[in-house]
């Protein structure tokens, strides 16, 4: 069936958190990649965005371009803010240990032509995240990785810091046929 979701993996994070949730030697058999999770940060924050590094380019000025919109509360849009040489995406966006220990945010990814030499990776992300009851956020975060090269490795991470992703977050990639 044109268009179906195959799972390639899942990664649940245990006890103690993780530095790093990794996903390595994706298989180039798909059109399109999608990772759908649930997830929250120890930081010391209420919202912290998690780091998406495609690849392993960690560190790497000038790799990725991308712009965030979110709304709070229902009170609309905020601007769109533009980042145009950071070290990786960061997105999701989850709450963190400054919120009740039971909220965990729920967020979608598309990698869009992941195989495809010819062109830049174009990213998408639609995201939830709630602080408790004072802060209710949506985001939708578009982008796009500056190499031409086939996406084998993708890592869900924090840039220095000692944060941690929280035990139970859950990350499941998926692979679209095209």
């Amino acid at each position: 069936m044109p268009g179906a979701y195959e799972s390639i993996a899942t990664s649940v994070v245990g006890s103690g958190g993780a530095s790093v949730v990794t996903f390595n030697n994706i298989p180039q058999t798909y059109k399109h990649l999608q990772i759908r999770g649930s997830a929250r940060t120890d930081g010391a924050y209420t919202i912290q965005g998690i780091g998406l590094a495609i690849n392993n380019d960690r560190n790497v000025s000038n790799q990725y371009g991308w712009q965030r919109l979110g709304a709070n509360n229902g009170a609309g849009a905020s601007a769109w803010q533009t980042y145009t040489n950071p070290d990786n995406f960061y997105w999701p966006y989850v709450p963190a240990a400054n919120t009740n220990s039971s909220l965990f945010a729920s967020f979608i990814i598309d990698i869009h032509d992941y195989t495809n030499t010819n062109k830049r990776r174009t990213v998408r992300a639609f995201n939830g995240c709630a602080d408790q009851s004072t802060s209710n956020w949506v985001f939708h975060i578009l982008g796009s990785y500056v190499k031409q090269t086939t996406v084998s490795r993708l890592d869900f991470v924090f840039i220095g810091g000692s944060t941690q992703i929280s035990q139970n977050s859950r990350f499941d990639l998926y692979g679209i046929k095209g």
